[in-house]
């Protein structure tokens, strides 16, 4: 008798052991849901915020672009007629935008990242602290995917790689499709993509992408010359994963790098980066309006 009450006892322990285990993962799992739904939707009131004109949807899906990226050694002629293409293009494939209704809700607002093959559609901060907005939305409120955020050492105008973060997450938003460009079909059939700010519109020809980890100095601020800056240029393209459509980067080009965790390879340490020249380009897409006094 004592040796089944002990057996009996064993089999209730377990049985509470993994009926509390289930309940755990089931409220976990229901957290993990709700933080996906509440993001969406945070997301999606910042779109109809910013965007005058529907996305269309058709602009989500990663499409075959059939204007290449600007090639060295064009004549004058040929170099005109790639900024009118540019200038095209910017028309066609961003809707006509407003920053007023941004930047009146959060003043820390830098820009905005339009990258359709990576379903990347969203708002860009920048603070004096890269911890300020890991977390927590453009409203202020705790938010597990947080918000793109620009690194606070790009403050500068003269800074010549902005660095632009964001979660990897599972449910694909913020940089969670990024690793798309890790699929040469993708990054070749879709090689650039938008950056717009208040003041500029920016086409960026992506010239490279690879994974890494936090233990290789992949991403710089600070070049001591143009020598030395150049040579960071030729080391993130030999590190490319494939051969983007050749994209000529100069001295006086500012490149723009987009940085994600990534662990593929290497668990905690790993990351994805991707790396595109920045073209300003002239677009009548935004609506001018003036912010209050």
């Amino acid at each position: 008798m004592a040796g089944k009450r002990k057996s009996n006892w064993l089999l209730n322990m377990i049985i509470v052991i993994c009926a509390g285990v289930f309940v755990y993962a089931a409220v976990h799992l229901i957290q993990i849901m709700g933080n996906y739904a509440h993001n969406e939707k945070v997301q999606t009131q910042l779109q109809d915020m910013f965007y005058q004109t529907p996305v269309e949807e058709s602009s989500k899906e990663p499409q075959e672009v059939s204007q290449s990226p600007a090639t060295p050694h064009k004549t004058s002629g040929e170099k005109e007629e790639s900024k009118e293409s540019s200038e095209l293009e910017a028309h066609l494939e961003i809707p006509q935008y407003n920053f007023t209704p941004l930047l009146e809700l959060n003043e820390d607002i830098d820009g905005w990242l339009l990258m359709p093959a990576a379903q990347i559609n969203y708002p860009v901060v920048q603070s004096y602290d890269n911890e300020d907005y890991l977390h927590t939305n453009i409203y202020g409120e705790y938010e597990y995917a947080g918000t793109l955020f620009l690194d606070y050492r790009c403050m500068s105008d003269d800074c010549r790689n902005l660095v632009i973060y964001g979660h990897n997450m599972n449910d694909g938003s913020m940089f969670g499709e990024l690793n798309n460009y890790m699929n040469e079909d993708v990054g070749l059939e879709n090689p650039y993509f938008w950056y717009i700010t208040p003041d500029q519109v920016y086409r960026c020809d992506i010239i490279s992408t690879y994974l890494t980890t936090i233990e290789e100095e992949y991403l710089r601020f600070d070049f001591i010359d143009d020598d030395d800056y150049m040579d960071y240029i030729d080391y993130i393209i030999d590190n490319s994963w494939y051969e983007f459509p050749e994209v000529t980067v100069s001295r006086t080009d500012k490149i723009i790098s987009l940085s994600t965790c990534n662990y593929t390879f290497t668990a905690h340490i790993g990351r994805q980066v991707l790396f595109a020249r920045m073209t300003p380009v002239n677009t009548d897409n935004t609506v001018q309006e003036q912010l209050p006094e």
